[in-house]
C-alpha cells in the first residue's frame, strides 16, 4: 500500500494545508481573545460579542477536533511507512498460501 518514499509524498502534500489550517485556527483563536477582552472593557461591543463569540468558539472547538483527526491520520499513515523497513516499494500481497 504504502511505501517511505509514498507516506514522504502524502505528507509533503498535505503539510502545507495542514501549516495553514493551523495558522487559521490559531487566528481564530486571537480572535476569540481579543474578543473576550473587548466584552470585559466596553460596554458597546456587548451585544455584538454575545452573538458572534458562541459561533467563533464552536467554530475553534470544530477546528481543533479535525486538526486531531489529520494528526491521528498522518501518524497512521507514518507508522504504515515506517513498519515497510524504509523500503520505498509498495508492500506486497501474501503468497497464495
Amino acid at each position: 500500500m504504502f511505501g517511505y518514499n509514498n507516506g514522504l509524498k502524502c505528507q509533503n502534500k498535505f503539510g502545507k494545508e495542514i501549516s495553514q489550517f493551523r495558522r487559521m485556527r490559531n487566528e481564530l483563536r486571537h480572535f476569540l481573545r481579543e474578543t473576550r477582552h473587548e466584552l470585559n472593557t466596553n460596554d458597546q461591543t456587548i451585544a455584538f460579542v454575545h452573538q458572534a463569540l458562541p459561533t467563533a468558539n464552536e467554530l475553534y472547538e470544530i477546528a481543533t477536533a479535525f486538526d486531531e483527526t489529520i494528526l491521528s491520520k498522518t501518524t497512521s499513515i507514518m507508522h504504515i511507512t515506517d513498519n515497510s523497513n524504509n523500503n520505498s516499494e509498495p508492500l506486497q500481497p501474501p503468497p497464495p498460501g
